[in-house]
């Protein structure tokens, strides 16, 4: 993947965004918007009564926000650890 400008963009969105996720409180129930869901949301259970987070857990991974802001997982985890050290 080429690094360029956009990539570093995309990257750093990427980043604010999969903190903020983890950052946030649960809401009482969360299903991921249609215009998000990647390949890697397929076989992930419907949100339900006995598990409401379901997809709220997957919405939060790396793999999910890379995919999302199509930027490699390994950069996003390095990137997110800088700017949370950061403060």
């Amino acid at each position: 993947m080429v690094k360029d400008d956009a990539y570093v963009e995309r990257l750093n969105k990427a980043a604010m965004e999969y903190l903020r996720r983890n950052a946030v409180n649960h809401p009482t129930k969360f299903k991921i918007p249609d215009e998000e869901r990647r390949l890697c949301c397929f076989g992930i259970r419907e949100p339900s009564g006995k598990f409401p987070f379901s997809e709220l857990a997957h919405a939060r991974t790396l793999i999910h926000i890379a995919n999302v802001f199509d930027v490699e997982v390994a950069d996003l985890k390095k990137f997110s650890a800088v700017i949370k050290k950061l403060g």
